[in-house]
């Protein structure tokens, strides 16, 4: 029974959507009209309308179904005229058309009936070729045919088509033009004018309408699709990513998801145009195209990019001011395996921040595999800038060489917002004056597993963050901070009334240019700001400086932190610990981070947080390794992995497809990293002395052929 009722409802739902989902056929004398099999460029089969453009009044209209649906469409008729184009049914809609030959002259029909959703109308203007153009003073000109979309005698979008046409082929702005339309309510009028302006050459034409009602929860986005243009499959995506959003944001309770397909998206030609992220909605990066599950996406390969590069390509001056835009969202929200980059705030408040991204009002968004880089601000908020009461979380987000004049490189936070940010990376971020990746004045902040490094702030405090004012406080849990640099504290600064815990944590090797204690370089209190650290290595610690239980000083041990290229800040740096190191099983089991931010998406936000920066899980007990204070869990963001001798490529086996690798490892470890980033040299150890060289050859043969090492 629950199956039938399913099954009606179903098909209740479609053929509501065949109703009020239209074609209509503008004709001289309704003799032409296309064949129900015939799509058009919305591709929508079903019955067509008749309408007479000369004649006047009120017409009833059937769906595509061909049943009456309780619209009607009134004409205030202007001429008519047919000039056949080709054959078929292309011809039977293009070839008989309402015309307008006077100047300063309009045509109109007003449709009724409507029921209220999501609309795509597709108007069809266009002269056949042998009147699309006509000479002026000896010069040949292209009609410029134009019309508006009216809803209830507001306007909703005005659009226009010029040049010559293909017989049988449809090329939007030539043949047709489509808007987006939301009626909201019952009871309003859609209206479509053409119309010309005052020069006695111009020509205005309506061949005929499509009214397409969206009933999906899925749009889809790829700037390189060949089909309709409707959104409704990868087939037919849109083309621009604006669509969506614009269908998306009119209808707040009706589209659940838009995937993207790969490519380079820009908001607009005006540098005020955004993405703006619609409530409610998943906007999902990093398709191929094709997918039917967003888990078959690979946003690294198929990478999706949110440009704010408009204008002159060379000139960054003239880039938009905020790449995407947040205000008044629900935590359902999210945008996830984007690159956000180039965006310019240089302008006057509120465009003198948040050049990547720009949070308000409320923003509650989850921004999930993304990447913002190459974003500046005059003022504060570099990649992204929070105010209002707003609460943003970032997972395994990357944030690089952004830049800020003043506050915050990569991130501000203002207001009574709050931030977190998980698993993710801040590298290369600098600031004018204070919080080289991170500034807050507000709220309370959560950072967890995260790795800060080549940050600066250039005259003022925290090269890696900054919490400056008595509202402000939060909790920093498994971080690394590490080659930091400011003028005061090159890795954390407390001022103010701000109170901060710490915990978990790796403080190495930031640096500040005046003269504190090196134990002040790396994390600094002034002015009753106040911090409280446990667990945790900070370099050059006192327990007469900052103190608290478990704290100590030493060299962390990282695997490689200048990488293969030898620079600090690329992304070839290695922050595993060496299984030599002091910190690893060293975290407090009373003070492992939840995971508030749902980072595995399995609902519970209660457990301990899964994974580490680079998504392994975070608790693993080592053989021979004493836990601490009772827990497995290695300080900072990089948890080490139980190590498997011989395999060096780390599929999880160790087989003769090792061989390669375990050469390259010796002879060219550079290449090796590189090729193999989540790998290290230390698995070709397969004597277990500690060590990775030539007396591992044999052993690594021994283990081949058993399949693993003894």
């Amino acid at each position: 029974m629950h199956r039938f009722l399913g099954v009606c409802a179903a098909l209740l739902t479609t053929a509501v959507a065949a109703a009020q989902s239209m074609n209509i056929d503008i004709n001289r004398n309704g003799n032409l009209t296309p064949l129900w099999s015939y799509g058009a460029a919305a591709g929508q089969i079903g019955m067509w309308n008749n309408v007479i453009a000369a004649a006047s009044g009120s017409v009833s209209l059937v769906g595509l179904d061909g049943v009456t649906n309780g619209c009607s469409i009134a004409r205030a008729g202007h001429s008519a005229a047919n000039t056949p184009i080709g054959s078929g049914e292309f011809n039977a809609l293009m070839g008989d058309y309402d015309l307008i030959s006077l100047p300063s002259s309009q045509s109109e029909y007003t449709i009724t009936g409507l029921s209220p959703g999501i609309y795509r109308i597709y108007m069809y203007m266009s002269l056949p070729p042998a009147s699309a153009k006509y000479f002026d003073g000896g010069v040949e000109y292209s009609y410029n045919l134009a019309s508006t979309v009216l809803l209830n005698n507001a306007t909703v979008a005005n659009a226009s088509t010029s040049g010559p046409i293909t017989p049988g082929t449809w090329e939007e702005g030539r043949t047709h033009a489509a808007i987006t339309c939301n009626i909201p309510s019952t009871g309003m009028s859609l209206k479509i004018r053409t119309y010309t302006n005052g020069s006695a050459n111009e020509r205005a034409a309506l061949n005929g309408i499509q009214i397409v009602k969206y009933t999906a929860t899925r749009l889809y986005v790829d700037r390189n699709a060949t089909g309709q243009n409707t959104g409704l499959s990868w087939a037919d995506a849109f083309k621009d990513l604006q669509t969506a959003l614009g269908l998306a944001n009119g209808a707040p309770s009706q589209f659940q998801e838009i995937w993207v397909a790969d490519g380079v998206y820009t908001p607009g030609s005006n540098r005020n145009a955004t993405f703006t992220i619609p409530s409610g909605v998943k906007v999902l990066g990093g398709f191929a195209g094709g997918e039917v599950s967003p888990s078959q996406r690979d946003w690294t390969v198929n990478r999706t990019f949110l440009n704010g590069n408009i204008g002159d390509p060379i000139d960054q001056l003239d880039n938009v001011y905020h790449v995407v835009t947040a205000s008044g969202t629900s935590p359902a929200t999210r945008l996830d395996g984007f690159e956000i980059i180039n965006g310019r705030a240089n302008g006057s408040a509120p465009n003198d921040r948040g050049a990547g991204m720009y949070i308000a009002d409320h923003g509650y968004l989850s921004v999930r595999n993304c990447k913002f880089g190459g974003n500046h601000c005059s003022f504060e908020g570099g990649a992204v800038w929070i105010g209002g009461t707003s609460l943003p979380d970032f997972v395994f987000c990357d944030f690089d060489t952004n830049s800020a004049g003043s506050f915050g490189g990569a991130i501000r936070l203002t207001g009574n917002s709050q931030l977190w940010v998980f698993n993710s990376t801040l590298r290369r971020n600098w600031a004018g004056s204070n919080g080289g990746a991170i500034n807050s004045t507000a709220g309370h902040t959560r950072l967890v597993n995260c790795l800060f490094t080549k940050n600066t702030s250039q005259s003022g405090s925290g090269g890696a963050v900054q919490f400056f004012g008595a509202n402000v406080e939060g909790e920093m849990r498994n971080c690394t901070l590490y080659g930091n640099t400011a003028a005061f504290a090159g890795g954390m600064s407390v001022q103010s009334g701000a109170d901060y815990f710490v915990t978990g944590s790796s403080y190495y090797n930031n640096t500040d240019t005046s003269g504190n204690p090196l134990e002040r370089q790396q994390i600094r209190t002034t002015s009753n700001g106040t911090v409280t650290v446990s667990c945790s290595l900070v370099h050059g610690w006192t327990a007469a400086g900052i103190g608290g239980t478990g704290n100590f000083t030493g060299n962390p041990l990282f695997m490689n932190p200048l990488g293969p290229d030898g620079q600090l800040g690329t992304t070839d740096d290695d922050f595993r610990l060496q299984m030599n190191s002091p910190c690893l099983d060293y975290a407090s089991s009373l003070l492992l981070p939840r995971d508030t931010a749902d980072t595995d998406g399995d609902g519970d936000t209660n457990e301990m947080t899964p994974w580490d920066r680079a998504g392994n899980p975070r608790a693993v007990d080592l053989p021979g390794v004493f836990n601490t204070f009772q827990s497995p869990v290695d300080l900072g963001a990089f948890e080490t992995q139980l190590l498997l001798r011989g395999d060096m490529n780390c599929d999880g086996a160790v087989n003769n497809f090792d061989i390669d690798p375990f050469v390259m490892a010796l002879t060219d470890p550079a290449a090796y990293q590189a090729l193999y980033p989540n790998c290290t040299p230390i698995n070709g150890d397969c004597n277990n002395d500690g060590s990775f060289n030539n007396f591992d050859i044999d052993p690594f043969v021994v283990c081949l052929t058993n399949f693993g090492c003894p």
